[in-house]
């Protein structure tokens, strides 16, 4: 595992604390995966509502609330597949 994702997980983990309803996979590009649920952050994939995509340029950015997640989206720096009101539960919680 690399340290990128377990920072990234970590940071995840400490803003979805009351939990969250929906399965979503991050895929940071050249980093590996996230996957969030009702029991919370781990690295690596899993069964999703819906899969996020970016570049890891893009998803620290993000994670540090320097880049909206749905302006990230419009701009094509971020790509979502399948459910999107599932992306937007994740996105209201960064």
């Amino acid at each position: 595992m690399s340290e990128f994702m377990e920072k990234a997980a970590r940071a995840l983990s400490d803003r979805l604390r009351d939990g969250i309803e929906v399965r979503v996979q991050i895929n940071v590009e050249d980093r590996g995966s996230l996957h969030i649920d009702g029991s919370g952050v781990r690295i690596g994939e899993g069964d999703a509502d819906c899969v996020i995509s970016a570049s890891s340029e893009t998803f620290l950015l993000i994670l540090n609330g320097g880049l909206d997640p749905m302006n990230a989206m419009m701009s094509g720096d971020l790509s979502v597949q399948g459910d999107l009101s599932a992306a937007a539960s994740l996105a209201r919680l960064l």
